[in-house]
């Protein structure tokens, strides 16, 4: 019996570690950091612009990250370049429509 106040050199007795008595090897996932490719200021990309902001700019996504990119309009494929990038969300300016 354990005495109060004292903890059990065992640990808690109704938490085990499953994976630990696995047979099967445990392999962790990679992160969506090291899988996805950042964007960098200067970067040129062809995006479609899929709605309108409450700013009038339009929004696109590329790879998960929201870009913002000025005098768009809906439905337009456009390469823009990122003049600022701010991990998922990143602002740019058309190049050619």
């Amino acid at each position: 019996m354990v005495r109060r106040g004292r903890k059990s050199k065992r640990g808690n007795v109704y938490y085990s570690n499953l994976s630990r008595m696995s047979v099967y090897p445990s392999f962790k996932k990679p992160t969506e950091e090291k899988t996805r490719e950042r964007l960098r200021e200067g970067d040129i990309i062809k995006v479609k612009i899929v709605g309108i902001d409450e700013n009038g700019r339009g929004i696109a996504y590329y790879r998960s990250i929201k870009i913002l990119i000025d005098d768009v309009m809906p439905g337009v494929e456009v390469m823009c370049k990122i003049i600022k990038a701010m991990g998922k969300i990143a602002f740019g300016k058309p190049l050619k429509s």
